[in-house]
């Protein structure tokens, strides 16, 4: 699959070395992994670039890591850097993910990611964000509503995916085994 997305001319002008966006970081296990053993997605620089006139709002991330022979994990990843309520509406990052999964993954390029030649060890989504308060609980203000629309799972090739929140410094892309 890492050579499939790095060679794949739709895909390889978005490939990037690094997670880093909005002044947000995400590190990779460099110990473990080296540069053939990942690939890194800017997924909404591709979605851009379409010059669609309406472009459908997308992650900042997908990543692909090897794990073991034909087995993968992929991190889903919207970075936000936010200081208060004002930049963070669930609905709206929740929209980032039905593009990624529901068109990216399905769509645009299910040849690589419905493959069955690939299997999965596990598909994680993220909102990475410094917007967690003390407790690790949402702003004050956040209705329900937006909470739950926010925790909805999605299903993909038989995984169950939940967006959970993290800080960035609390997340490492890593080889799962």
């Amino acid at each position: 699959m890492i050579k499939e997305i790095k060679g794949n001319p739709f895909l390889a002008a978005y490939v990037k070395e690094s997670c880093e966006d909005n002044g947000i970081c995400v590190s990779i296990d460099r110990q473990k992994l080296d540069e053939n053993d990942y690939a890194i997605i800017k997924v909404d620089e591709y979605y851009e670039a379409l010059r669609l006139g309406d472009t459908p709002s997308s992650i900042d991330f997908l990543v692909s890591v090897d794990c073991v022979t034909n087995h993968y994990t992929l991190y889903l990843m919207e970075f936000k850097n936010v200081k208060d309520r004002d930049g963070f509406t669930p609905s709206n990052v929740r929209k980032k993910f039905d593009t990624v999964i529901h068109d990216f993954m399905s769509e645009r390029f299910g040849d690589i990611f419905q493959n069955s030649k690939y299997q999965y060890k596990d598909i994680l989504a993220y909102f990475v964000h410094n917007l967690l308060t003390s407790g690790n609980t949402y702003p004050k203000d956040t209705t329900r509503r937006e909470i739950e629309l926010f925790r909805e799972p999605y299903e993909f090739m038989n995984k169950t995916i939940l967006i959970r929140d993290i800080n960035p410094e609390d997340l490492i892309v890593k080889r799962i085994t």
